[in-house]
């Protein structure tokens, strides 16, 4: 003990010492008797208030609330600008230097001493093999989408560059399906696309469900000119033009090879249907399955019903003879509600069903090996 405290001082600590105390030995139950007591007198007290008096508190409850809110404002924008104020502009200028091997754009800053760029194609030692079907007939990517894509003469590439995402989705053969997190953005904060669990890519049976309008690869068993005219009212694209849209639905039924698997497969289905009703048999299982391997393709299979990417069966359990990862029913047999098939990750049929504008031909995207 500090003897040599002064009275005044001790006098002092001591009371705060009983304080602590006796706020120690308070039990959670008074505390709470407590509450309920203030809480009663509280409602008294709103109880007895005239009209005035009511209006009077609710108007100062509501300005104490505006001035809390326009405080934190404040203070966020402030902390903001105060950001921007910090952050140095720098511009590594236009991406003009090309790699001598690959052709890949680059900066200047970029540019190794000796002029070979490793970051593209480690100085030439990795080589991009062209893209081509099954019996190595290259792929040449379309004029037509070559130039909305590159040419800012084309009076359609502004509004092409502008909606480009709608432009992809209208015409896909599948689409990402996952929970999208939204975010409350006020300030001038750049736009997150944040998503929750998993992000599964969905292509589906030939058939809608339910009533619904068709979509993906339903767009492409039907005529060509209703197609376009269902993607063009959808509201996600509002700002895609008709003409466009119509442009590259018949420059993929011509080119690309999915859009012709769907039609195969909607013909076979219609084929089978009439020979059954005709013979008076009930109709068999007609489902198509696509390959996990395109170069698999034998010519052995190549007939009407068959292509490099896909094979229709007709039998009483369609199973097919060659491993497969996706299955493709009119309606699912086992879900007549559920028109969707989740693509595996590892598909070479993923790339070219989710982003058809860059692979207009439907050329095989990435897979293993």
């Amino acid at each position: 003990m500090n003897t040599d405290e002064e009275p005044i001082a001790k006098r002092r600590r001591m009371a705060k010492e009983r304080k602590a105390r006796w706020l120690a030995r308070q039990s959670q139950e008074s505390l709470g008797r407590i509450r309920e007591v203030d809480a009663a007198a509280y409602r008294r007290r709103i109880e007895a208030e005239t009209p005035a008096q009511s209006q009077d508190r609710l108007e100062r409850y509501v300005e104490a609330h505006h001035l809390v809110r326009n405080q934190s404002q404040r203070i966020r924008d402030e902390a903001i600008h105060f950001i921007k104020a910090q952050v140095e502009t720098h511009n590594c200028g236009p991406m003009s230097i090309i790699c001598q091997f690959l052709k890949s754009k680059n900066f200047a800053a970029e540019r190794p001493s000796d002029g070979k760029f490793t970051s593209c194609c480690r100085k030439g030692k990795i080589k991009l093999e062209k893209p081509s079907d099954a019996l190595s007939n290259d792929f040449l990517y379309s004029n037509f989408l070559l130039d909305l894509l590159t040419n800012p003469n084309n009076p359609d590439y502004k509004n092409f560059h502008d909606s480009i995402r709608s432009y992809n989705s209208a015409v896909s053969f599948a689409s990402m399906g996952t929970k999208v997190v939204d975010f409350n953005f006020s300030g001038g904060e750049p736009y997150v696309f944040k998503v929750h669990c998993q992000i599964p890519h969905r292509t589906s049976h030939i058939q809608s469900v339910n009533g619904q309008a068709p979509q993906y690869v339903q767009l492409y068993v039907i005529d060509s000119t209703q197609a376009t005219k269902i993607r063009v009212n959808h509201p996600a694209n509002e700002q895609c033009n008709l003409r466009i849209l119509d442009q590259i639905d018949r420059f993929f039924r011509r080119h690309n090879r999915l859009s012709d698997t769907y039609r195969m497969f909607r013909e076979v289905e219609s084929r089978i249907i009439a020979e059954s009703n005709e013979a008076g048999e009930d109709v068999p299982v007609v489902n198509m399955v696509f390959r996990c391997d395109r170069h698999s393709y034998q010519l052995r299979y190549n007939a009407p019903t068959a292509n490099e990417i896909a094979m229709v069966f007709v039998n009483s359990d369609g199973e097919p003879p060659f491993e497969r990862n996706i299955r493709v029913y009119p309606l699912n047999p086992e879900n007549l509600q559920q028109p969707f098939i989740n693509i595996n990750i590892l598909s070479p049929n993923l790339d070219p069903m989710a982003y058809p504008i860059f692979f207009p031909y439907a050329e095989p995207g990435w897979q293993p090996n």
